[in-house]
């Protein structure tokens, strides 16, 4: 059986005023009927580009040459738009990481689905109206006749993925291409999702996928393709790869992965180093939550709980995770630590004195104390800024003169490791990595008691991701700041976080030390979350020198780090590689 890709020394230039920029450079590639193929590295490495080449929608202007280049038994270079059209949707289907941009909002997806079969398998109207909910039972979307008749919006994240899912393979493609299709995801839908694309390439349909999530790849891809710089660095069958790599850049990306084992260390440099000391006073408290609960009405009329009887507390320099699916309430329970949202019932105190709810003066006057750092930063920043006025703004209310503020300016951005930027420019112009910093800069620059961090890191390659954790990190100890850090991801949480809270239906379900919630788990809901982590396959029996399988972790309790770690394990991989890991940040 001929393959259904075939790439033999892919070129890709784009035009550029300063120059050619070469984004994929001399890559191979097959992919069988039935096979699984993972495609990883960080952002910028090529692995959208090359996806796009398979689809023949590489762009205009690009400059795209192959030794070979068959798609579906059909050769991409001569192919005109047309024939491209042909292939798209009934030969390849497509799941793209946000399904809310993907899908079309003004219409149901039902009709989404729908125009799929029309374009690919020429049904009648009646029978397209029936295959829809079909499709949409096959990927796991409950009561399919009502929901087929939503708008996108209208859908919780994990049903809109599941909706896209069933327009890519409603053509019955042979290859299906995913493109981080489960980043934004939480960890039970990252499981469903993950078994819905498995499900149809045990049908007999291939699959590439596009992802920086190390264990996600390893838990459903056949074979691995590493790349970096536009180049592949690495390839082999996924066990081979993510447990004994030969390429030191595929090294670096494995030790990068946050973990259990890796608290108390950092993760982004050549040589894993013990983190920063922090003290943490167990008897403290910055910020206490009690009885919290907030209601509102559905569009429907009916009244959600959103939060439900949650209280926690917090002390100065200490991490709190708060995990738990999409809908849990975890978002809700953010804004109503920082001060965006009123409780329907319960009380918030932040250093023994009211914070919620409270008067809009009183708590204007200490708003400095509690920041907020989004998920998306480029979208927190006011588009018309540069990055010295997303800065200076928050200063406008500490009574500053210009010397003190830039004072204050330079201090941040070298806490955050910035201060090579030109602070003038937008920071549309910076990389993802460096708008996360941006975001962090402008949180810290008043001095703030608490950060509430909602999902800081999703959408972050693995490298960056190391960074900005490390960086986290160095800011608590220097700064003495408590952290309130929301995440889907339980590696991410386990590894930075003291204690953790688990969210379900608005409730918090357990709360303890981490590493008692997440490897004694008591509650039945805690132990599905951590039975559903995609996890990186076990060593071989002669373990790699260079990724520890065991860090030493500090003790359990309020005071995580210890004072003096144990000596960071050396390896034979950072030994060969000095320089710094390169990224965008």
């Amino acid at each position: 059986m001929s393959p259904l890709v075939e790439l033999r020394d892919l070129h890709v230039v784009f035009p550029r005023r300063r120059g050619p920029v070469a984004a994929v450079k001399g890559l191979d590639l097959t992919i069988e009927p039935g096979e699984a193929v993972g495609l990883v590295g960080e952002s910028g490495s090529g692995k959208s580009v090359t996806v796009r080449t398979l689809l023949g929608l590489t762009g205009r202007g690009a400059i795209v040459e192959a030794e070979r280049l068959t798609v579906c038994g059909q050769d991409g270079l001569r192919l005109s738009g047309r024939a491209w059209r042909d292939i798209r949707g009934s030969q390849i289907g497509l799941v793209l990481q946000d399904a809310l941009i993907s899908l079309d909002p003004l219409r149901p997806v039902g009709q989404e689905i729908g125009e799929a079969l029309r374009l690919h398998q020429r049904l009648p109207a009646g029978r397209r109206r029936q295959r829809v909910i079909e499709l949409l039972s096959e990927v796991g979307v409950p009561a399919p006749e009502i929901r087929a008749r939503q708008r996108p919006h209208e859908l919780s994240g994990g049903l809109r993925q599941r909706a896209l899912i069933a327009s890519a393979i409603a053509g019955q493609p042979a290859l299906i291409i995913a493109d981080e299709p489960t980043t934004a995801l939480d960890v039970t839908v990252q499981a469903q999702v993950l078994a819905l694309l498995d499900a149809r390439r045990r049908a007999g349909a291939a699959l590439l996928l596009v992802s920086h999530d190390l264990a996600v790849v390893a838990s459903i891809c056949d074979r691995v393709i590493v790349m970096k710089d536009g180049a592949m660095v690495e390839r082999g069958p996924s066990r081979r790869v993510l447990t004994r790599p030969s390429q030191p850049y595929t090294k670096r990306l494995l030790a990068a992965v946050p973990s259990a084992a890796s608290r108390g260390w950092t993760l982004s440099s050549p040589q894993r180093q013990p983190l920063p000391a922090r003290t943490v006073d167990p008897a403290a408290t910055v910020l206490a939550a009690n009885g919290l609960s907030h209601d509102f009405k559905a569009p429907d009329g009916q009244v959600c709980h959103a939060v439900r009887d949650v209280s926690l507390r917090l002390a100065p320099a200490e991490t709190l995770g708060v995990v738990g699916e999409s809908g849990s309430g975890k978002s809700t329970l953010a804004k109503i630590l920082a001060g965006l949202l009123e409780p329907s019932q319960g009380r918030v105190d932040l250093d023994g004195q009211p914070w919620a709810p409270a008067s809009d003066r009183w708590r204007r006057s200490r708003r400095r104390q509690v920041q907020l750092i989004a998920q998306d930063a480029l979208s927190s920043f006011d588009p018309r800024h540069s990055a010295a006025q997303v800065l200076t703004e928050a200063l406008r209310h500490l009574g500053l003169d210009p010397a003190q503020r830039r004072r204050r300016i330079a201090s941040v951005l070298e806490l955050v490791d910035l201060s090579h930027l030109p602070i003038e420019a937008s920071p549309r112009t910076f990389s993802g990595g460096e708008r996360q910093r941006l975001a962090i800069a402008r949180a810290l620059i008043v001095e703030p008691r608490v950060l509430v961090a909602d999902e800081p890191v999703s959408a972050l390659d693995v490298s960056v991701q190391a960074q900005i954790l490390d960086l986290l990190a160095r800011v608590q100890a220097r700064t003495e700041a408590a952290l309130v850090f929301i995440s889907h991801d339980l590696g991410v949480v386990h590894h930075l976080a003291d204690r953790v809270v688990v969210m379900k239906d608005g409730r918090a379900v357990e709360q303890g030390p981490a590493d008692q919630v997440f490897l004694c788990p008591s509650h039945p809901y805690t132990r599905d979350l951590v039975a559903a982590l995609p996890r990186l396959p076990e060593p071989a029996p002669e373990p790699l020198a260079s990724i520890p399988e065991s860090v030493p972790a500090p003790a359990s309790g309020p005071t995580p780090r210890p004072l003096a770690p144990a000596p960071a394990p050396t390896s034979e991989a950072f030994a060969e590689t000095p320089e710094r890991i390169h990224s965008h940040v």
